[in-house]
């Protein structure tokens, strides 16, 4: 009886708890001087090591494709391995699980040496619980947070229309002389390391005068009104701070038992690695394009830049489109595929399939625009959850763990590649903010497409094709034959859950 009572108590508490999230308010902001990145690292050993290259290529930026997690994972900890001023981040997303703390170790790391550290993180995916660290030399901040840091439905309801509005971008910038640009968040989904669902991701490390362009980008979010410190939402009391830093260094312990990838191979193992990234540069123009975050406001539902400046790449292209978007939702022709095709331009598009997804509802809005885009002449391709290519981006494979697009990449007339963490639906359009790359550089895009050739294969991708009686039908290879179905692979309950999703007035917010 003691128990059942208690129980009670603990349901009317909690019931309680979440009631009182909606009146919850955010703590008010100390005034705070503004903080921009550094200027002064021309004598750091990353200015040095690409000095040489850039004095070749005056007013160029360059480019290095990384295709797969290890060489993302290796080459971000070897640039924080040789830090000697600062350290950027900025993301959407970031797990607490192996690739968390393995990032976490190598920030901390430099933090420890004297490095300023500045981490940027967006607050819809951290749990309300997390565990952040506080440390000399390292300050995060979170953007758009909720008051309530574990009862949010409430809140959300309440705060819809700003709550709604999310920090989409990601970059890693070191030392103000090489920024990562891409769509990988901080979690082993992305870096090859998930046991049963791995993302095929694509990100560019830049150097250049693109740089200080993604330093300007961060340094706008960072002294934004939407960006609360960490500390805001931590209990202070040192007894309570001590046992949160003891289990965070534990947590980090234990991931980097795990972590299969060279992490520690000394500062000059890191400077030779850096070396051969710098040897494979390509080299072009470029611009970094990027939603303001008073976009995070509630306010109208207008295009951002990194939208308008796709629009404008699509509207001067003359030969050919190739697109990997994993959130493909065109109802409302945002990159103007219709004039494309129009003007007689080939476009070709792989985004996610039903059954690799990992958003049902963005598939609703996409799997209701498939015919018109293939009565139109688009060449589509959706991705296979069981690609050959998972041993690619994947650390151990097996017959159950399922691969998914997340990479967010399009080539125009085989000069131009943007890459980024734009998407091709509403909410990139005009929910989140979001940072593109545009790097103009036919080498890179020759690169680039070599790499996604890969993807469009049918023993990774499934061929979209007009069927018998205006149906639908999708074509692969299996055991080294050419196979067609009129159904959609491998997804029957996921097809129920399309169905009753389709009910729903879900356009726009997906």
């Amino acid at each position: 009886m003691r128990e059942r009572t208690q129980r009670r108590q603990r349901i009317a508490a909690s019931a309680l708890a979440v009631l009182l999230a909606g009146c919850a308010a955010l703590p008010p902001l100390s005034p705070r001087p503004p903080c921009h990145a550094l200027a002064d690292t021309d004598g750091t050993a990353l200015a040095r090591l690409f000095a040489a290259a850039r004095a070749a290529h005056p007013g160029e930026s360059g480019y290095a494709l990384f295709d797969d997690g290890r060489a993302s994972a290796t080459t971000r900890f070897d640039l924080a391995a040789v830090a000697e001023r600062s350290i950027d981040l900025q993301t959407f997303a970031w797990s607490d699980d192996v690739m968390g703390g393995a990032t976490w170790s190598a920030l901390l790391g430099a933090a420890a040496r004297g490095v300023r550290v500045r981490v940027l993180v967006d607050d819809v995916a951290l749990d309300g619980r997390a565990r952040l660290p506080c440390r000399p030399n390292l300050e995060i901040r979170v953007i758009n947070p909720f008051a309530q840091r574990r009862f949010r439905l409430f809140e959300l309801l309440r705060r819809f229309a700003t709550l709604d509005r999310r920090m989409h971008n990601k970059l890693y910038v070191v030392d103000g002389q090489v920024a990562f640009v891409g769509g990988r968040n901080v979690g082993d989904a992305y870096f090859g390391l998930g046991r049963r669902y791995n993302y095929r991701d694509l990100d560019v490390a830049t150097v250049g005068p693109v740089v200080a362009q993604a330093e300007a980008a961060f340094d706008a979010y960072w002294n934004s009104a939407r960006a609360y410190p960490a500390s805001a939402f931590c209990d202070a009391s040192p007894a309570v701070r001590a046992r949160v830093e003891r289990g965070i260094d534990e947590a980090i312990a234990r991931s980097l038992i795990v972590y299969p990838y060279p992490i520690d191979g000394g500062r000059e193992g890191s400077l030779g690695r850096l070396a051969a990234v710098r040897d494979r540069l390509c080299w072009g123009p470029g611009e970094v394009v990027w939603d303001r975050p008073e976009r995070l406001v509630e306010g109208a539902r207008v295009e951002g830049p990194p939208a308008v400046a796709l629009r404008a790449l699509a509207e001067a292209t003359r030969r050919e489109v190739t697109i990997e978007s994993p959130y493909f939702v065109p109802s409302d022709d945002l990159l103007g595929i219709a004039a494309l095709r129009a003007r007689g331009v080939p476009v070709r598009i792989l985004t996610n399939s039903l059954d690799s997804t990992d958003h049902v509802p963005v598939f609703v809005g996409y799997q209701r625009s498939r015919r018109e885009l293939l009565e139109s002449g688009v060449e589509l391709h959706e991705v296979r959850p069981d690609a050959a290519s998972r041993a690619l981006y994947t650390t151990a494979p097996s017959s159950e763990s399922r691969l998914g697009l997340h990479a967010k990449v399009e080539v125009f007339d085989r000069r131009t590649v943007a890459i980024g963490s734009f998407n091709l639906d509403p909410r990139s359009h005009y929910l989140n903010t979001e940072v593109l790359l545009v790097a103009h550089s036919p080498e890179l895009a020759e690169r680039t497409l070599a790499l996604l050739e890969r993807d469009f294969s049918l023993d990774n991708a499934y061929r979209l094709v007009l069927g018998e009686h205006g149906g639908i039908a999708w074509v692969d290879v299996e055991r080294g034959r050419l196979h067609r179905t009129g159904f959609e692979p491998h997804a029957f309950l996921r097809r129920l859950i399309v169905i009753l999703l389709s009910l729903l007035p879900i356009d726009g917010f997906v």
